[in-house]
């Protein structure tokens, strides 16, 4: 691919940079090196580690709660008939199709960029990276960045407002910051949270704690998913690829199927689930009081239970459920509103993550700071006003992994547009006259509080046309296969002090 050569000769210059190497960015590399044989490029990785999420998390019974057959890539399918496994595994398999494909050698670890600058007489991307056991920063020039870093930061959680924690003599723990020597054994632990993360912890820690409640402001939707697929038998009998395919057809069609239902019909949805729940806990259980929303399905990420394992840990009798909202914590527990106090020697503050798809990361152009707040996304992959950047998140209804492909498949048709046509540069452009009245919508349409708090840090769709927002992976794919690359795209083939020259 051609690019240009930056007038710093101390500089390295790449055609295309991946800042992260999780799923995401593994992905994106892999499809870079498959697509633009020609580019060179390379991986940015702040920690030290291949895997993003799935090395970094260490809490009890951490585990991803999409089928692996719909959560793994494209090009290195999972052949084993477990759907549902540990986070320990995921990074795993991620480590396993990295050197399956030979892209390890592309990956830098312990490289974190501090910021982004864009330089418009180059028309090129200044990447500001320190390398780990380096005292300066360096910088990295390159004609396309895509950016693969997720939705949250890793060294900053949401903060748990909980009146008088300070005041509590046992143990806090966020499920961010997971301590390696932490112990729950013969402990009474409270959880706090009604989100994945503490559905998760509390069963896989009532077998060793005295006693485990679970305390909840409000409360979730929870269904049970198998760990295991009927269609697993396909691998007795079909060769794996084979197996695999049909496998991660049929999930990603039922993944569809299942969201479409509950939101297109709701109600039908509410007594599904409540139905579903029932025939866990039994008619006698108090289902309503704690498994009864007051929002429609998925307005919030929904509780996959794997196995019904949150059910099976409720039937325990040192573990309990309470709805409710925290007066205050003293030394030895805490006391509700309701005045119920509950003792414990560890508090776990599973409250939510703080987001902020650039992280730590300055974005600027020409040294004028940019942000990415009520910015127009467009096809969710490109910024408004913003050249040669992607921009890739996964689906947060859905398997993550498929939605992060659909989006780096698009920016790479974009891309090769502007290499077809001569471009230089390629930015989103929203006309002004389409501005006008325009009413904007949350780029993460969820309601959960981490969500709701982050507005101000995200971009924002309109729901029409190009700028419409994404929705889910079939319509994402109809678009990787007929869309326009030119709608709401601006496209220049001449830039000021930029050549077409190979990168060097």
């Amino acid at each position: 691919m051609p690019s240009t050569k930056s007038s710093f000769d101390s500089e390295e210059h790449l055609d295309v940079l991946v800042l992260g190497a999780g799923v995401a960015g593994v992905n994106a590399a892999y499809l870079v090196r498959s697509q633009l044989p020609s580019a060179t490029f390379a991986v940015l990785e702040g920690r030290d580690t291949i895997g993003g999420t799935w090395k970094f998390w260490k809490y009890p019974g951490f585990r991803c709660d999409s089928a692996m057959s719909s959560y793994a890539f494209t090009w290195y399918p999972w052949k084993h008939e477990q759907q549902v496994v540990p986070g320990g595994r995921i990074g795993e398999y991620v480590d396993e199709a990295v050197d399956a494909v030979g892209l390890r050698k592309d990956i830098r670890l312990g490289h974190k960029v501090n910021g982004l600058d864009w330089r418009s007489d180059e028309a090129r991307w200044a990447v500001e990276v320190q390398v780990k056991g380096e005292e300066k920063p360096k910088i990295i020039t390159a004609r396309w960045v895509i950016s693969c870093m997720g939705y949250y930061t890793y060294d900053k959680a949401l903060p748990a407002t909980i009146p008088g924690i300070d005041n509590f003599g046992g143990e806090v723990i966020h499920p961010q910051f997971w301590p390696e020597d932490a112990s729950c054994e013969g402990k009474k632990v409270i959880v706090v949270g009604s989100g994945s993360t503490a559905m998760t912890i509390f069963p896989a820690i009532a077998d060793t704690c005295s006693q485990v409640t679970l305390l909840q402001r409000s409360p979730s939707y929870v269904a049970s998913i198998p760990s295991q697929s009927r269609l697993s038998v396909l691998h007795r009998f079909l060769p794996a690829l084979l197996a695999s395919r049909i496998i991660r057809f049929v999930g990603l069609l039922t993944e569809y199927l299942f969201v479409a239902f509950l939101r297109g019909y709701p109600t039908a949805a509410k007594k599904a689930l409540r139905k579903g729940v029932v025939a866990r806990l039994g008619a006698d259980y108090p289902v309503d009081t704690h498994f009864k929303p007051r929002y429609n399905p998925w307005q919030q990420r929904m509780i996959l239970s794997k196995d019904g394992e949150l059910f099976d840990a409720l039937s325990k009798p040192n573990t309990e459920i309470v709805t409710d909202t925290i007066q205050t914590v003293d030394k030895t527990g805490v006391l509700t509103s309701s005045g119920r106090h509950l003792d414990a020697d560890m508090i776990i503050t599973a409250t939510g993550l703080f987001v902020d798809p650039t992280g730590s990361s300055r974005i600027s152009m020409d040294g004028v700071p940019k942000s990415l707040s009520n910015r127009f996304a467009r096809r969710g992959t490109m910024l408004e006003g913003i050249p040669n950047f992607g921009f890739i998140t996964g689906f947060l209804v859905g398997s993550y992994t498929p939605g992060c492909n659909a989006l780096t498949q698009n920016f790479l048709k974009i891309m090769k547009h502007a290499e077809d046509t001569g471009a230089v540069t390629a930015t989103p452009e929203m006309p002004a006259e389409e501005k006008k009245g325009v009413e904007t919508k949350s780029f993460m349409s969820m309601t959960s509080t981490y969500f709701v708090e982050a507005q101000d840090r995200l971009p924002v769709v309109t729901g029409k046309g190009v700028w419409h927002g994404r929705e889910n992976l079939w319509k994402d794919t109809k678009v990787n296969w007929f869309g326009s690359m030119t709608e709401g795209m601006r496209y220049d083939k001449a830039v000021k002090g930029a050549s077409r020259k190979k990168a060097e």
